[in-house]
């Protein structure tokens, strides 16, 4: 924050808050809450996870006021004044009553807001006039068909809600090996700063297995699994290439798990 580079800043956040979705993950407090035993242990998990939920947004504060004010208050943690000496070190111990409300950062529902859409555009069908002097009962005209809405043109560009859907991270390339009767693929294992993924790439003709060995790539962190000659991969690195050339890596200067935006 005293150089100004607000980006490294919050990135460093956002390790922590990787880590403490993947102690949730590996803790499973649901499963816990089933087990009396695990009272104590239950207990621990929670209190770690909004403990880490209440820096993360203190030290966020300076970043996303706004937020991170609502994020302490549903921690229990509110405070009309923030001191990073005091406020931005670790508690571990202490009470925590949780408030549950709405979600912070609703998810954006394209499905519900174009049936909304329609709804709102669409004329009212007409009703057939009433008769003062018939009781027979009148037959209304036909319900004029609503025009189609016009579909925007497009030209291949994504919106930013897809791009920010792509979780780009910098990882660390531990070990290459070249992989068994293939001539394209190389296995890489790479440290992603709060876990270790196994990733095939196709640059094996461009790269040697040694040379990547300590260089820091981007990949695509959340791709589903894929199989590749009977190996699992968790994710795809980023290259460059023309048309006819060979793929050349994307490396940064940077620490694993930093979010590429």
């Amino acid at each position: 924050m005293d150089e100004l580079e607000i980006t490294n800043a919050a990135a460093y956040v956002f390790r922590l808050i990787d880590a403490t979705n993947l102690h949730i993950a590996d803790a499973a407090p649901w499963a816990l809450a089933k087990d009396r035993a695990q009272a104590d242990r239950l207990s621990q998990v929670l209190f770690d996870a909004a403990e880490a939920i209440r820096l993360a947004a203190v030290l966020l504060s300076p970043i996303m006021p706004a937020s991170s004010s609502e994020i302490l208050r549903r921690v229990g943690a509110w405070s009309e004044s923030l001191d990073l000496n005091r406020d931005g070190r670790w508690r571990s111990e202490g009470e925590r009553k949780l408030i549950q409300d709405r979600p912070l950062w609703p998810r954006f529902d394209r499905k519900s807001t174009k049936e909304k859409i329609v709804s709102e555009t669409q004329p009212p069908a007409p009703t057939a006039p009433a008769s003062a002097t018939s009781a027979a009962t009148a037959t209304p005209p036909a319900t004029a068909t609503p025009p189609a809405l016009a579909t925007p043109a497009t030209d291949g560009r994504i919106s930013i809600d897809q791009f920010m859907g792509v979780e780009l991270r910098t990882a660390k390339v531990i070990t290459a090996e070249n992989v068994p009767k293939s001539k394209k693929l190389l296995k890489l294992l790479v440290d992603l700063g709060t876990e270790q993924r196994t990733i095939l790439a196709g640059i094996a003709e461009a790269y040697q297995p040694e040379s990547l060995v300590g260089r820091t790539i981007v990949v695509v962190a959340n791709l589903k699994p894929a199989k590749l000659m009977g190996i699992e991969s968790n994710g795809m690195v980023l290259a460059a290439s023309s048309e006819t050339g060979q793929p050349v890596l994307l490396s940064v200067d940077a620490e694993p798990g930093w979010r590429v935006r």
